[in-house]
């Protein structure tokens, strides 16, 4: 099992439902996919990183386990052979729930 280092984030794609809540329109999954392609579910957080100037003081830090982030897609790699998606912390664009 992957344990995430300080600074980084070991995260998942989110997961739709094919319907909207209280709704009969049905999302193809191919529209999900791209309606939710910047998100991911944090698996495990290995806690804040170190301290850093350029860094703006207001973005998030020590994001827990089960938060939905933002973040761009080509900076997360994907160990596809593990079935792990590594993220920078430092990457995280906004905090959607925690």
């Amino acid at each position: 099992m992957w344990k995430a280092r300080a600074g980084w984030l070991i995260v998942q794609p989110v997961e739709t439902e094919e319907q909207l809540p209280g709704s009969l329109l049905i999302i193809p999954e191919s529209v999900r996919q791209r309606m939710t392609q910047w998100q991911y579910e944090v698996v495990s957080s290995g806690g804040p990183g170190k301290p850093d100037e350029n860094r703006d003081p207001d973005c998030p830090s020590d994001i827990p386990e089960g938060a939905w982030i933002m973040a761009p897609q080509r900076v997360a790699f994907d160990v596809q052979e593990e079935g792990v998606i590594l993220l920078a912390e430092r990457e995280v664009w906004a905090l959607i729930a925690a």
